[in-house]
């Protein structure tokens, strides 16, 4: 199953965004651990993306690589950093209500 399909099983409210205190706590668990899963993989695929353009530099300034694929490139990590950002939301946002229902000991 994709990391996120997860998000499938969670409740979702009439605003459309997560129902945390309808969900089962095991659900949000699981979506959690995909959520930050899937963040660390973008991380380090923008990690990637930065190392292979600084090799590619000289490329860049002799037009073997054109703009439209630079432009492209930038587009493809300003969406990851984005989906990044809201996948570690959104792990926060899980652990944060678990946190709060889970009885703590006298």
């Amino acid at each position: 199953m994709p990391r996120l399909a997860r998000t499938a099983c969670v409740t979702i409210s009439s605003a459309g965004e997560v129902d945390y205190s309808a969900s089962n706590p095991a659900d949000l668990s699981a979506l959690a651990e995909h959520a930050q899963d899937t963040m660390q993989v973008a991380q380090l695929g923008l990690s990637a993306i930065g190392l292979l353009l600084v090799r590619a530099a000289p490329e860049m300034d002799t037009g073997e690589i054109s703009g439209d694929a630079i432009e492209s490139l930038g587009w493809l990590m300003a969406e990851l950093g984005e989906l990044a950002g809201c996948c570690f939301a959104l792990a926060a946002s899980c652990r944060e209500h678990l946190a709060d229902a889970t009885p703590r000991p006298a």
